[in-house]
């Protein structure tokens, strides 16, 4: 309590589970004004769908609900009640340097049931994107440094982001460290990479334009164990789909080993011996 103020709280749990005991609890409405700190996730902020989550209306009634655990900026409005995630106060990994650049929090004032609010950047370091096209793995390494070379990057974060289709030499060709004690020389505050969008030379060559994942594959897989007669490879398929399955944000690691144990289980034919 501060004065005619009442800040409640309730903590979050591991997977998702104070969703269910969100639902239970209530607050004192007799205050003029009350705060509610919750460190969960609310449907309508649009997060994974595999996360535990609450539709708003179902949270205890507050005037401010001051929300944590999403690392993204939000913000909602129903009827005289506001929902705030004000995003990290520092951003940790490539996608959130990349989508928010800084951390932030929220400056909240309040008259009487009239609230206003505002996102407040902390931009401790600047953040430099540097997204490029490679299409040969062999020279990328050299392309990559001669880029660098030219860009003022002293005490920011790096962000480099390769992309494109390789005509020659694979991914592995490409020299990071090389590229990271560049950027050392070049005094940068931290870098970080992200090469997802490179597609190998092996996939280029044999691909199809109209060619999905699964396609490519059962394609690439009918080549390598198609002449092979032994009975183990008729999982393979089955297999390579299961092997994929992840980990979700939040689930207990060994509720993930359980999940993918008895997907692999079921594929192999295997019974429990009690």
């Amino acid at each position: 309590m501060h004065g005619d103020i009442a800040i409640y709280g309730y903590p979050g749990r591991k997977s998702g589970m104070e969703v269910e005991n969100l639902k239970n609890i209530y607050t004192n409405l007799l205050h003029s004004f009350t705060i509610l700190m919750l460190h969960t996730t609310i449907r309508e902020v649009g997060a994974d769908k595999s996360i535990e989550s609450i539709r708003k209306q179902k949270l205890p009634l507050a005037n401010y609900y001051a929300l944590g655990h999403i690392h993204k900026r939000f913000e909602d409005y129903q009827d005289n009640s506001r929902y705030v995630y004000p995003g990290p106060t520092f951003p940790n990994n490539f996608q959130e340097l990349s989508d928010l650049k800084y951390g932030s929090f929220q400056m909240v004032e309040v008259e009487g049931i009239d609230i206003k609010t505002q996102n407040i950047e902390i931009p401790l370091k600047e953040v430099v994107t540097i997204e490029l096209e490679v299409t040969n793995g062999l020279t990328a390494t050299n392309e990559i440094i001669s880029y660098i070379d030219k860009l003022a990057l002293y005490d920011k974060i790096v962000l480099l982001k390769l992309k494109g289709n390789l005509a020659e030499g694979k991914t592995g060709d490409i020299c990071f460290n090389e590229i990271e004690n560049f950027m050392k020389k070049k005094e940068a505050y931290a870098f970080l990479r992200n090469i997802s969008s490179i597609k190998p030379h092996e996939l280029v060559r044999t691909t199809n334009p109209t060619d999905n994942i699964q396609e490519i594959e059962q394609k690439s897989s009918r080549e390598v164990f198609g002449n092979n007669p032994h009975n183990f490879n008729k999982y393979h398929l089955e297999l390579m789909t299961a092997l994929s399955i992840e980990k979700h944000e939040d689930e207990r690691t060994v509720i993930y080993e359980e999940r993918l144990l008895s997907e692999l289980k079921t594929i192999l034919e295997i019974t429990e011996i009690l």
